[in-house]
């Protein structure tokens, strides 16, 4: 005997109204629980059936063993039932796309970070979650290993690097989802977490011209360069600055320079070169750490005054020690870590859970840790723009 599907109840014959009942109604209500089921004739008299009509019914219930009747106890959900409603919910894994060659370098405490977002959320609200770390090359890994780990995975938290797109199209000739760390283009808006340095960099920038900069320099990772995060960061100080266009005649004067490596040793040839011009500088962004106390660095030696003559701010947030955050400690835009790795995961499960529904990217608020080489009313500015900051989402 086998559920009927929904039809009215007056189109049902007494028999079907019985059966019916019990798989729509009886069967959720007591699978998973000890208690009694109705009696045939409270279940005749609430149908307005014959009891010979249910006790024939439930018979054959109790003949395909959806039921149990115990004499002198009752009749009871059965056995099949009751081990369906109490095992265990089937585990979803989430494979996180790791890029290997990568691991020993400081970068990685980024995606370290994330990752223990990621865990925490596992751990918090998803019981049904398993994480397992997945490690690519550069070239993500041979096409066996990927099939097999989409075979073997519902979904996939890929990071950016030049593994990502093998990793990403090997799970979605599966049917997989795949959640990307930072957008994959410039034009993505699905599938992704990412911090709002648009926002962040663009309320900087306005800081900045509010109180009189006439020079910025934006000191950029050639790793992030190319990439939709670094865009988003140095759109938001053209957007800023050159709300109608660019223009060369704007009051702020906005300069970059693009580096190979995250603490590069081109960097004090570089700010000579734009200190000994008509304009100097008198504020710099970087998009790494390493990079704004490189400039620091040079700055100190150079006898220039910090912040009072030039304002530095960077841009990952790493907490990285050095000798030169002993000495004066950086103002940082701290990237959300724990909340990239915990949306990311939230991501996955709606994805998983439905899969036709693809979920809008989300930028994350990222904040300013306040430091020492901006000056008081910048960091009381900053702080106005935490207070009002929200995440976005596309």
């Amino acid at each position: 005997m086998t559920p009927l599907s929904k039809n009215s109840p007056s189109s049902l014959r007494p028999s079907e109204k019985v059966q019916q009942f019990f798989f729509d109604h009886l069967l959720k209500a007591y699978a998973g629980t000890e208690k009694r089921l109705p009696t045939i004739k409270d279940v005749s008299s609430h149908l307005g059936v014959s009891t010979s009509t249910t006790q024939a019914v439930f018979a054959q219930l109790a003949k395909e063993g959806h039921i149990i009747m115990v004499p002198g106890r009752g009749t009871f959900v059965g056995d099949c039932h009751q081990q369906a409603a109490k095992a265990p919910a089937l585990q979803h894994v989430i494979s996180v796309a790791i890029h290997e060659p990568e691991l020993m370098q400081h970068q990685i405490t980024w995606g370290k970070e994330i990752c223990a977002g990621i865990l925490r959320e596992v751990t918090n609200t998803s019981p049904k979650m398993v994480i397992r770390p997945f490690f690519v090359d550069k070239q993500g890994s041979d096409d066996e290993s990927l099939r097999n780990e989409a075979a073997e995975s519902s979904a996939a938290i890929v990071f950016p690097d030049t593994s990502s797109a093998n990793v990403a199209r090997a799970f979605r000739q599966q049917g997989k989802a795949v959640i990307y760390i930072t957008p994959p283009s410039l034009t993505a808006t699905r599938g992704f977490v990412s911090p709002n340095y648009l926002r962040a960099n663009s309320s900087l920038a306005q800081i900045w011209k509010q109180l009189g900069k006439k020079h910025i320099v934006l000191l950029l990772h050639n790793s992030i360069a190319l990439s939709a995060t670094c865009a988003s960061a140095t759109a938001g100080f053209f957007e800023a600055l050159y709300p109608l266009g660019y223009s060369a005649n704007e009051a702020v004067k906005l300069s970059y320079h693009t580096f190979t490596d995250a603490i590069p040793d081109g960097i004090p040839d570089y700010l000579e070169s734009l200190f000994a011009g008509g304009v100097r500088p008198d504020a710099i962004y970087s998009t790494g750490d390493g990079l704004a106390e490189a400039a620091v660095e040079w700055l100190l030696a150079r006898n220039i005054s910090i912040p009072d003559e030039v304002s530095v701010v960077g841009g990952t947030g790493l907490h990285r020690p050095s000798d030169i955050s002993a000495r004066i400690a950086c103002t940082t835009l701290q990237q959300p870590f724990d909340e990239i790795g915990r949306e990311a995961v939230r991501m996955a499960v709606k994805l998983i859970s439905d899969p036709d529904q693809p979920q809008p990217g989300v930028y994350i608020d990222a904040r300013f840790c306040l430091g020492q080489t901006t000056t008081e009313e910048e960091n009381r500015l900053l702080q106005r723009q935490e207070d009002t900051a929200s995440p976005d989402i596309l």
